[in-house]
């Protein structure tokens, strides 16, 4: 019974996450042309998305349209989280060897 109940939740899980992908849009051409590796969304709907080479964007129309914010560093950047407009935290570095 228990793989059942089991096997359900997972089924309902998928089909929830399945629904919600149909809803993003791929913006083409990226407005960066570098992989993203975090977003975060404060709640006013401002959002940050970090990623390869140094990309920082910023969205302050909840995601809609994306404009880059240079920081001066080409690192990697791996993880991005904003308390508000202004109190942020960006973590990365770079990456070495084959790995």
């Amino acid at each position: 019974m228990a793989v059942r109940i089991c096997g359900f939740i997972l089924f309902v899980g998928f089909l929830a996450c399945s629904a919600m992908a149909q809803e993003w849009h791929r913006l083409a051409p990226s407005p960066q042309n570098r992989d993203l590796r975090s977003i975060t969304f404060t709640e006013s709907g401002v959002g940050w998305a970090a990623g390869d080479g140094g990309t920082l964007l910023c969205s302050t129309d909840d995601g809609l349209s994306w404009v880059s914010r240079p920081i001066g560093t080409s690192a990697m950047l791996l993880s991005v989280f904003f308390l508000n407009e202004q109190v942020g935290w960006i973590a990365g570095g770079a990456v070495s060897g084959g790995g």
